[in-house]
């Protein structure tokens, strides 16, 4: 229905963008990858709208983990703006610098470096230092910094951003959260958690109110937060917060929605990892222990292979370590898979 031939491509690109925010991926993959066959058939592989098609369902599948899907969709935009526009036009630069935000969660740290230092020159040369889309550059090489384990320069370059979108960009703007959202990992890093909870909670204050709890980025903010508070060891006060934020997700999806386990289980393994029990346990009682009782039928794939991994939360397990291989058997370390703060 929504892919009806009198429905243009870019009005079905932004209705599944619509659904993305929302934190309804599968509906968007459904509407992205039919109208990218559709786009094909009609335009061509090389038309504008099938490149905006291909470049949205990369972020679409990016959110479900499929990064290498991802990959290889934006390698060929990347490839044809370049052939088509030149390689400085600014449609062709976002591009590639999507293109090295995969490549940086695939670990190819070096290649997306070296991308994104390219991309920054000409940006300079085109834009200037202040305009939106360098400071977004030099925000993904302060993230590219920081998962060197160069959290110096990582700090350096993003408060340097972030000071420039204070003024430029207006205290709401979207990257300028996604900036304070990046800086507080490197806080946490440095040890300097309560820096790190400030940011977070007006990140997380005005994503609330502009974007709801069921946005991806709201979500990230939320998650972000739990680990900062477990870092710090106020139970009383991570258990409250996360609650607050499980209720939230609880009143907009319902209790069992797929998004809302899946966020207590993210939880949950963060308070594992630093022995809190109690809190643990609390949150467990109140957000997943229900599964044990549901059918299949009555559940996601996800849902279900969280029930089986439910065991691992017992306190007589021993606690997973950042660098020890993930308890969801993906075969990354835990660090970089369901305990990865971003």
């Amino acid at each position: 229905m929504h892919n009806a031939p009198n429905t243009s491509i870019g009005e079905l690109n932004d209705l599944a963008i619509g659904f993305l925010a929302k934190g309804d991926v599968g509906k968007s993959l459904k509407i992205l990858e039919q109208s990218l066959e559709r786009s094909r058939n009609e335009s061509g592989v090389d038309h504008s709208d099938t490149l905006t098609i291909m470049n949205s369902l990369a972020g679409a599948l990016c959110l479900i983990g499929d990064t290498e899907g991802a990959r290889n969709l934006l390698v060929t935009v990347s490839k044809t703006l370049d052939r088509k526009l030149g390689a400085d036009d600014h449609q062709a630069l976002r591009a590639r610098s999507n293109l090295a935000g995969v490549m940086r969660a695939l670990g190819d740290l070096p290649s997306a470096h070296n991308l994104l230092q390219e991309i920054l020159s000409s940006q300079l040369d085109t834009l200037g230092p202040e305009h939106p889309d360098t400071l977004r550059t030099l925000g993904s090489i302060g993230e590219v910094l920081h998962a060197r384990g160069e959290f110096f320069d990582a700090r350096r370059v993003l408060e340097s951003v972030l000071l420039t979108q204070n003024r430029i960009l207006g205290m709401e703007h979207g990257d300028r959260l996604a900036s304070m959202n990046n800086l507080s990992l490197v806080l946490l890093e440095h040890g300097e958690a309560d820096e790190a909870y400030s940011l977070l909670v007006d990140v997380l204050e005005v994503q609330l109110h502009r974007l709801g709890i069921e946005n991806p980025e709201t979500v990230r903010s939320a998650n972000n937060i739990s680990t900062i508070l477990t870092a710090k060891g106020d139970s009383k006060k991570t258990l409250r917060v996360l609650t607050g934020i499980l209720q939230k997700q609880s009143d907009s999806w319902g209790k069992k929605h797929p998004q809302t386990t899946e966020t207590a289980w993210i939880f949950a393994l963060q308070l594992k990892q630093a022995g809190d029990a109690l809190t643990l346990n609390a949150l467990k009682v109140g957000f997943l222990d229900w599964l044990f009782c549901a059918s299949n039928s009555s559940l996601s794939d996800r849902q279900i292979a969280i029930r089986g991994l439910l065991p691992l939360l017992s306190t007589k397990e021993k606690n997973v370590g950042r660098n020890s291989p993930c308890p969801c058997k993906s075969g990354a370390k835990f660090k970089f898979c369901c305990g990865n703060l971003s």
